[in-house]
């Protein structure tokens, strides 16, 4: 099967007859196909005397040679409009949508788009579209306060998988931020950003985050995280780099050093992961605690740094407030493309899990950490049950290379030569008839001479 990844579909077959049945429980469910991975897959099971078949909706992109490789195409060339984008986020207290509509045809193409809160529920708003040959239409437009789920449909056409899409609200839950600071000039600096995200509010007790200057330690039961910003001990050491950053980490994610002058006391100690270094110093570390938390340690004297006046600053507390909410429990997206995968975070304890895909039977998982991946093979929205939550998320089709159907065609390409197959079953005999003609050849010989010495 030509997927994204080529697989295997059943065992080994040695007869014709018992493909129907492995084909009878086969759907194509996959949102991309890589049809030369697939057919050098295939090449290498079969080794170098088998032979390969193609069959397909698309027409070759080079024509195959007579030898091991036969291409039989059984798809038609169809003007197709499909929605190829779609996405849901939220931001400046509302909800925003993208949606993209593009005319897959070798002409111009009418179509309308209809906007609903259910498959056959009331309908939100209409978008008319003219769209030329290979156009490709962006649509933005704000949701009123508390739509829920969100259809967007396309007028039917050659292919329907591709006209429908469900977007589900992103969750928020903004990041309970608290504060202990020592020296209230730092706190401000801290606080006029931490507003300015929109993702964080400031609260006295039980916060996601603390924020402070000061050494702290929380009780073992806590499961806040701590940003701690340590000035260090005795005189203060400027540093311009060269900085190393770990960028996969998530709070290096976009931060840019250059120009960056850095000031710290002597670092008595560090802790944890290292995320930047200047030479072998470490200045920002994270560590994780006994309660699951993280303990972040940004080794600074804003005094003597422009750091919080570069922005770098804003990136950093953006990338630790984005942080700590996909550390929370429930889901990290919302809304998946089709063939990747959704992420579901979990608490420690938590035990089976039972997820209900929009098509088929629902399956229980036995998650193995605390970041679960889930698998999408349908459209739709699935529902998936875990630690006494529920939680939902939809699965949309979006493909662009998919949904091109100018490319499909019907024929056959190629042919089986007189191949190493044959050669394999059926060996070449003539050189045994040839050693008997020349046994029989002699034998005549024999017996002629026989002949002679009798009548002599």
């Amino acid at each position: 099967l030509a997927r994204a990844k080529p697989q295997v579909l059943g065992g080994y077959i040695q007869s014709v007859a018992p493909i129907k049945g492995v084909l009878q429980g086969w759907r194509c469910r996959s949102p991309e196909a890589d049809l030369p991975l697939a057919i050098g897959f295939a090449m290498q099971l079969v080794g170098k005397h088998g032979r390969v078949l193609v069959i397909s909706d698309q027409l070759p992109s080079k024509l195959p040679k007579e030898g091991r490789l036969r291409w039989r195409s059984l798809g038609k060339a169809r003007p197709n409009l499909a929605i190829v984008n779609a996405s849901r986020s939220r931001w400046d207290q509302k909800e925003h949508v993208l949606l993209s509509v593009v005319n897959l045809s070798s002409g111009p193409r009418r179509t309308s788009l209809t906007l609903r809160t259910s498959p056959s529920g009331k309908m939100i708003r209409r978008f008319r579209l003219s769209l030329k040959a290979r156009e490709q239409r962006r649509i933005t437009f704000a949701l009123p306060r508390g739509t829920p789920n969100l259809y967007a449909f396309l007028n039917k056409d050659a292919l329907s998988i591709d006209n429908q899409v469900v977007l589900l609200p992103q969750l928020f839950r903004p990041v309970r931020v608290g504060l202990s600071f020592a020296n209230l000039d730092w706190q401000k600096k801290v606080v006029g950003v931490l507003l300015s995200t929109r993702r964080a509010v400031l609260v006295k007790t039980k916060p996601d985050i603390l924020l402070t200057d000061k050494a702290v330690v929380l009780p073992p039961s806590s499961q806040a995280w701590v940003f701690e910003i340590a000035r260090g001990g005795g005189k203060s050491k400027a540093y311009a780099g060269p900085y190393i950053l770990q960028r996969e980490h998530p709070l290096a994610q976009g931060l840019s050093m250059s120009g960056v002058i850095w000031s710290a006391g002597g670092i008595a100690s560090s802790h944890g992961q290292p995320i930047l270094l200047v030479g072998h110093i470490p200045l920002l570390t994270a560590a994780s605690t006994l309660s699951d938390g993280k303990h972040i340690k940004l080794h600074l004297d804003p005094d003597r740094s422009n750091l919080m006046r570069t922005p770098n600053w804003p990136i950093l507390i953006w990338n630790l407030l984005r942080w700590r909410q996909q550390n929370d429990a429930g889901l990290e997206d919302r809304n998946i493309r089709l063939g990747s995968q959704a992420f579901l975070r979990l608490p420690r304890s938590t035990g089976p899990i039972t997820v209900s895909p929009p098509v088929g039977p629902s399956y229980t998982i036995h998650p193995m950490g605390t970041r679960i991946p889930l698998q999408t093979h349908d459209r739709g929205v699935y529902r998936v049950q875990a630690g006494g939550q529920s939680y939902s998320f939809a699965v949309n089709a979006l493909t662009k290379k998919e949904s091109d159907l100018s490319r499909s065609g019907e024929g056959e390409w190629g042919a089986w030569a007189r191949d190493s197959l044959s050669q394999r079953q059926y060996r070449d005999m003539s050189w045994l008839f040839a050693l008997l003609a020349l046994a029989a050849l002699v034998a005549h010989l024999f017996l002629m001479a026989q002949q002679k010495r009798v009548v002599a």
